[in-house]
């Protein structure tokens, strides 16, 4: 009884790594799931690692809307989403209540100020399907973070410096117009690099024939240790 309950719950666990893979890295769990089914990576032969050329190309992944939207209620409690937009607003409000201070504009320029780069390079990095799509909202919501502070903190600005209305208005029209699409690409370009660096990495193919291949236990056969000669 205890046995079917694990193999329910690694079956409900794969099916979750599944749902959450982008299409091409389902496909490799899948088959991965079916050569440890089968033992057929036991005498199998390492793959090696590709070149810069082909881990390029490798690394690009067609969009699939359909399916990334109708999985983005999970995608949006992941913590690769709500940790940077919590940066985000956290640090929005520091540099209203320290406009001088030095690490909370150099913190402002990087999380908030658009295209907010560190935010959504975490989002598209980390993100386990759909990074072009989070970091789009996140440009979103860097927008309607960077509105309010402007019409809270406008008058004073970074540093004490004040902003004049036009200024305040021509600067909320270029969050709109660069916030929302940089958040689509550069989510896009952050999950594409983790794909190529994982494709280029030297010790991959190393990994996968060492995945496969049994443990062999110092009980399981051989002379033993303090056995006679």
């Amino acid at each position: 009884m205890a046995r079917s309950k694990r193999s329910e719950r690694a079956e409900a666990r794969r099916r979750h790594r599944l749902a959450m893979a982008e299409p091409g890295e389902a496909e490799a769990l899948d088959g991965e799931t079916a050569e440890r089914a089968s033992g057929a990576t036991a005498g199998a032969k390492p793959a090696g690692r590709p070149g810069i050329t082909a881990a390029f190309r490798g690394a690009y992944r067609q969009a699939h809307i359909r399916e990334d939207l109708a999985l983005l209620p999970s995608l949006l409690r992941h913590w690769s989403f709500w940790v940077p937009a919590v940066l985000m607003v956290a640090t929005a409000v520091t540099v209203t209540a320290a406009p001088s201070n030095p690490i909370a504009i150099f913190a402002f320029q990087t999380m908030v100020l658009p295209p907010a780069m560190a935010a959504i390079f975490v989002t598209g990095f980390f993100a386990p399907r759909g990074a072009y799509l989070l970091g789009g909202l996140l440009g979103v919501l860097d927008v309607i973070v960077y509105t309010g502070f402007l019409a809270y903190a406008g008058t004073s600005g970074l540093g004490g410096e004040p902003i004049p209305d036009a200024a305040i208005r021509d600067q909320v029209l270029s969050a709109i117009s660069i916030g929302p699409p940089s958040g689509v690409m550069f989510g896009a370009l952050a999950a594409w690099y983790r794909r190529f660096l994982a494709l280029s990495n030297p010790n991959r193919g190393r990994a996968q024939a060492t995945k496969g291949k049994p443990k062999r236990s110092s009980q399981s056969g051989g002379r033993p240790l303090f056995g006679r000669r």
